[in-house]
Formats: C-alpha cells, structure tokens, sequence
C-alpha cells in the first residue's frame, strides 16, 4: 500500500479518535473500531501509529456514545479495570519483559487485544484505552545499558561525590523554569570526561528523583 494511503488511514484514525468525547476510553473505543476496518496485514502498524500519536491529537470531539453505552469512571473503577485491566496489565508485561522489536511488540499487542476473554469491541475498547495509559506506550526496544560490579560501582561514587552533592543541591532547589534546572545538571554531567563517571551520576540522579518522589506521595498522603 502506498504511503499516500498509509497517510490517509493515519488521518482516519486521528479523526476517530478527536471526534469522541467523553471518557478517554471512548476514544479508545472509537479508534479500536476504526482500527478493525484497515486491512488485516497494516492493523499493526495504524496501532502503532495510535500508540505513539494519540497524544499528540486533538482530544476535544464533542460526539457521544448513547446514555449507557459510554464508558464512566465508575464503572471503570468497580468492574472494567479489575475484571479486565489486571489480564491486560500482565499480558503488557510478558510482551515488554520479552524485549520484542517495536514491530512485533505492535503485532502481540494486537493479538492481546482480540484475546478471546475480551469478548466484544466494547472490551477491546477499554483494554486499548488501559494500554494506551500505560507509561511504557508507546514501547520502545532497549539495548543493553552498562553494567558493572558492586565494588566498581561504590569507588566511582565516592569518587564523584561532590558531583552527586552538587546534582541533589540543584534538584532541591526551586527555580522559575524546569529548563534552568535542567541546563544546569546537564553542565554537570558534560563536565565529567569519563562516559562510565557520568552514568554514575545519572543513576543517582534517578534514585533521587525516586526518593523525592516518594516523600511527596507520602506527604500527600498524610
């Protein structure tokens, strides 16, 4: 099929999707449909489209499914995420825990979604929306990042102390714009020669991020 009408199937896609309002999973809904009505050999290639789209799109549509057939918090909540959202949780875990190529990651995905336990479009609808607000999609295929001993790992780390300092001084500090912030760890770590000492320190900016992250959810919570 030509590009022309890879161009056009995307656009029909987009379209399903902004037209619905409502709950995001109707969106999802209306898109699963309009992904059903490609043919068979690019479905997995228009869901991929979606995946790595669909945030991006227009999400202002002001048509409705009819009273009782559209999707509400509630019953997500009480029914749809228990029932179904836990069987598409684990079946998102198996395929990312696999390390698949993007392509076939969007093939399984789709297979996933015609999973005889979802037993009509509705179901695949909401399974796709649960999917869709998973924050590993869209998927991305990882290399190998670099490994390393526990011994090499702790002399690195003192070693670039001050860094590490420097790197949680800046992270609790306030600024006006995220990007001052960023700009300055960014200096940071273009500072340090050895790609090895600047991974160091990345990691531990992620595991203070985590941390810090983990203080405010429990402060919200108290």
């Amino acid at each position: 099929m030509s590009g022309a009408n890879i161009g056009e199937l995307s656009g029909g896609l987009e379209r399903a999707w902004y037209q619905m309002g409502g709950h995001g999973a109707n969106r999802a809904w209306a898109a699963f449909r309009s992904l059903e009505m490609v043919p068979t050999e690019l479905q997995p290639t228009m869901l991929r489209t979606l995946c790595e789209r669909s945030e991006l799109w227009d999400s202002s549509g002001r048509e409705t499914p009819p009273p009782g057939v559209g999707f509400t918090d509630q019953e997500i909540e009480d029914d749809l995420a228990p029932k179904y959202g836990r069987v598409m949780d684990a079946l998102l875990e198996a395929s990312i825990a696999a390390n698949p190529t993007e392509d076939d990651f969007y093939r399984m995905l789709w297979e996933h979604l015609h999973n005889p336990f979802f037993s009509d479009d509705r179901i695949q609808g909401f399974c796709l929306f649960w999917a869709l607000v998973d924050l590993r999609i869209p998927y991305f295929r990882l290399e190998q990042g670099l490994r390393m001993g526990e011994e090499e790992y702790r002399n690195r780390h003192l070693r670039l102390y001050t860094s590490y300092a420097k790197t949680r001084f800046i992270l609790r500090t306030p600024f006006e714009m995220a990007t001052e912030q960023a700009a300055l760890i960014l200096d940071l770590i273009q500072d340090i020669e050895d790609r090895s000492d600047q991974v160091i320190v990345l990691a531990d900016l992620i595991q203070l991020s985590f941390e810090m992250g983990q203080l405010a959810a429990e402060g919200a919570v108290a």
